[in-house]
């Protein structure tokens, strides 16, 4: 499994798994204008503040994940996917998890994660709780098509997860 930056071709695969424009809703939270292209995603990738990540599994693209960075202690995971022919196999958490590890990693300020997710979204919500995320009280409402769908708000300290690793004790060849 590999985690990296996405490239340009890598978004014509991620095109495929997005089938309608209520899905693309669910997955752009409203970013994206339906239909989806690949100028869309390359300009959104483009910006400062976006690291566009893909996960490759077996050969295959597997997974997207993007992370906005927020502020020097704060950033955000943003439109993350699962190729649809792959869910099931734990790709979801090995992607968040593997996108946390690569926040430690390159952002060392980064103290809090979160991610908004839609409430219908049941199979989303178990993985990133399965992650460690939790809920947040605030709720927002987003109007898609004739519907309302209810927007909840997730968070990880990672502060905490740094601090118990640094903590635990080093073994030595003594």
């Amino acid at each position: 499994m590999t985690l990296r930056i996405s490239t340009a071709s890598d978004i014509d695969t991620l095109l495929g798994w997005i089938p309608d424009e209520i899905f693309g809703a669910q997955w752009g939270a409203l970013v994206y204008q339906w239909p989806l292209t690949k100028a869309q995603i390359l300009q959104r990738s483009s910006l400062d503040e976006v690291t566009s990540l893909t996960l490759e599994h077996q050969g295959r693209i597997s997974g997207f994940i993007e992370v906005v960075h927020e502020s020097a202690s704060e950033c955000r995971l943003c439109r993350v996917i699962v190729d649809a022919q792959q869910r099931g196999q734990g790709l979801g958490a090995l992607l968040l998890r593997d996108t946390l590890a690569f926040i430690r990693e390159q952002c060392p300020s980064i103290n809090r994660v979160t991610l908004a997710v839609f409430e219908q979204n049941s199979g989303a919500r178990r993985c990133y709780e399965s992650v460690g995320f939790q809920y947040l009280p605030n709720v927002r409402t987003r109007q898609v098509g004739a519907e309302c769908w209810t927007l909840l708000a997730m968070v990880l300290d990672i502060s905490v997860e740094r601090s118990t690793n640094e903590e635990r004790p080093r073994l030595s060849n003594d």
